[in-house]
């Protein structure tokens, strides 16, 4: 929620809490929206608009309705099986191959520490196109830190991408590591590129530096960005 409030804060737009169940349980559905309700304010800055809307439809097709609408589906998760198997968590890891936004997954029990995380975009030997960059960069810039970039990426095929977009967000350093996955620590917020194959899990289909560090941040409890590519 915390996430998802601040997120609409920097892109100047409003929260909408979505909570799916089957008709018999509306009367404890709508005790879980409003559970919710006494967290909907960020009191070190002004407070997005927040809706909340409860619907029986299925939660798949619900959030992936949501994301043809929205900026960025922001998705709890309670395990990291949606990275490491194709039917852990089932809807984690459908939204995360399949929905027309940007999902950020974020850990029940994410760790907030005291200096703001980094963005680390998570790039290989293969280009990571130009909506996945932009993201990273807008997300730095928003939470005033720097974008660490694999020496592999910063020096090959997605050289000419950061090159293009970093003049657009000047005041964000692009640091840039031999192997950054082991450096990702709690608080950071991991950006990759959805893979194209979406028929085997996350883990198995990226380049091995990417898969590194997205395991490094599952194990740590960070958030993950998975950004659709360029046309996709």
């Amino acid at each position: 929620m915390r996430i998802a409030m601040r997120e609409a804060v920097a892109g100047r737009t409003f929260v909408q809490v979505v909570h799916c169940c089957a008709a018999s349980d509306a009367d404890r559905g709508r005790l879980v929206l409003e559970s919710m309700r006494p967290h909907a304010s960020l009191p070190e800055r002004r407070t997005p608009p927040v809706g909340f809307r409860l619907t029986t439809a299925g939660v798949v097709d619900a959030l992936e309705r949501a994301s043809r609408a929205s900026r960025l589906l922001v998705v709890g998760c309670a395990d990291a099986t949606w990275f490491t198997q194709l039917r852990g968590s089932d809807v984690v890891a459908r939204l995360a191959r399949h929905a027309d936004s940007p999902v950020m997954v974020v850990p029940h029990d994410e760790r907030e520490p005291g200096r703001p995380g980094r963005v680390v975009l998570g790039g290989g030997r293969a280009a990571v196109g130009a909506a996945t960059v932009r993201f990273a960069l807008e997300q730095a810039r928003d939470r005033a830190t720097v974008v660490v970039v694999g020496r592999e990426a910063a020096d090959g095929a997605t050289a000419p991408v950061l090159a293009e977009l970093a003049g657009e967000f000047p005041d964000v350093a692009i640091d840039v590591h031999d192997r950054p996955g082991p450096r990702v620590v709690a608080g950071d917020l991991v950006v990759l590129e959805r893979p194209e194959d979406r028929s085997v899990p996350f883990a198995w289909s990226l380049d091995p530096l990417v898969a590194t560090t997205v395991t490094t941040a599952v194990e740590r409890r960070c958030a993950i960005g998975i950004v659709p590519g360029d046309g996709r």
